[in-house]
């Protein structure tokens, strides 16, 4: 069985997560391929490296780029988006177009199976599917497959008024798309978003599924803390809060709320543990473990042990990257009910969330959980999150689609 993975970017939580399921489908014996944008490739578990897709892929794809910019030759989405994103507040939008036929891609035009994974500006939604001759596999990292140009939630409901009904034509459009799927499953890895996808029902000959994200087995293993606090000079009287960001201009993150949301902490033994890029002045009033950004697992693993808690503060979310980790490592995490958020969370087990999506709601779930912090057990939470989410569990439930998908493509051809 060949699977092709195809996504916009390895980097990122999307590209994190689906190189992740990548790596766990080779070691259980799938024979996988990764493809994506990149600025070199990645090596997987079998020291192969991703097939990256040029900027430039052809000769004659730049020079017709070149040409559509300067004649100013845009299709009629781009020309509406274009006319009204000054305007509009958001995270991410985009449009279900792209100048890359994937299909002269080996890798992709020789698998049994493709595997979509965030595919924004790389797919273009009515050639790719009007080539497709095989099962197809779509993991939702967000809503934007079953929105129009929209990634968030909030972004959808933010824009409504100035935005709406390009939305809504971009949807159909895609959704036009869709019913050129001949074999497909949609897999969401939250119950939030498998609910949003089948309430929005707008693709055709798929099934549904639900499987969470993959974590590294290198994230359950326990690691000497005391150890790490020496290392650090912290000590056994501090409470250590872990924030881990890729990049902290992003609003969805609530970098403001965590910053709220810990001035409302009565405890004078705070010690923030700050992972990502960004602005340090905003932490300067604090005490501070500043790690840079992070991305060896191995380090980041070691991160999370050494916190007491991990504070998530998105507005916005699946099924984050951070979540996950932090659980895998048994630490608890404070959150909103956002997302997967509200379905990994218990209260008093493994972390607490906040009633109200504000500062000073995150702000009183963390006192609750520095409060508590002795009475978490961090390898209960450890054992609970290796159930869900180490990675044989996720990579055999998606053999199982692949296997589905092919027997019924058998019968029906």
């Amino acid at each position: 069985m060949k699977v092709v993975h195809i996504c916009t970017n390895y980097r990122g939580g999307a590209g994190k997560a689906a190189f992740r399921l990548h790596n766990a489908l080779l070691e259980s014996g799938v024979e996988s391929y990764f493809v994506s944008f990149g600025d070199v490739p990645l090596l997987d578990v079998c020291n192969k490296p991703t097939t990256l897709i040029s900027p430039n892929a052809t000769f004659l794809t730049k020079v017709i780029s070149k040409v559509r910019k300067k004649l100013q030759l845009f299709p009629y989405f781009e020309k509406k988006l274009k006319a009204i994103q000054s305007e509009l507040e958001y995270n991410m939008v985009s449009l279900p177009l792209s100048e890359y036929d994937l299909f002269g891609i080996p890798e992709i035009a020789q698998s049994d199976i493709v595997h979509l994974h965030a595919v924004h500006g790389i797919l273009d939604y009515k050639r790719f599917f009007s080539k497709l001759n095989k099962p197809l596999v779509w993991t939702l990292h967000d809503i934007n497959p079953v929105s129009g140009i929209f990634h968030l939630r909030n972004d959808e409901v933010l824009n409504r008024e100035k935005a709406g009904v390009l939305n809504e034509q971009v949807l159909k459009f895609k959704s036009l798309a869709y019913k050129l799927i001949k074999h497909g499953a949609v897999v969401a890895p939250s119950n939030w978003l498998y609910r949003e996808a089948i309430t929005r029902d707008v693709f055709c000959n798929v099934a549904y599924y639900e499987i969470p994200n993959a974590v590294p087995e290198m994230y359950f293993t326990k690691f000497a803390v005391n150890t790490l606090m020496r290392q650090y000079g912290i000590k056994n009287s501090e409470s250590k809060l872990l924030f881990a960001i890729s990049d902290f201009r992003d609003k969805n993150k609530g970098i403001d709320l965590l910053i709220e949301a810990v001035r409302f902490v009565k405890n004078e033994h705070l010690r923030l543990l700050i992972v990502g890029n960004g602005d340090r002045s905003l932490f300067a009033n604090y005490n501070c473990i500043d790690f840079g950004y992070v991305e060896n697992d191995a380090e980041m693993a070691n991160i999370y042990n050494l916190a007491d808690i991990v504070i998530l503060p998105s507005r916005d979310e699946n099924l984050p990257n951070v979540l996950l980790e932090s659980l895998s490592c048994g630490t608890p995490v404070v959150s909103f009910k956002v997302g997967g958020m509200e379905q990994y969370i218990t209260n008093g087990f493994n972390g607490e969330m906040a009633e109200e999506i504000t500062g000073p709601s995150l702000g009183k779930a963390l006192q609750t959980a520095i409060t508590s912090k002795h009475l978490y057990n961090r390898d209960h939470i450890r054992q609970a999150a290796y159930d869900c989410f180490s990675s044989h569990g996720p990579s055999e439930k998606y053999k199982n689609v692949y296997r589905s998908l092919l027997s019924s493509q058998y019968k029906s051809s």
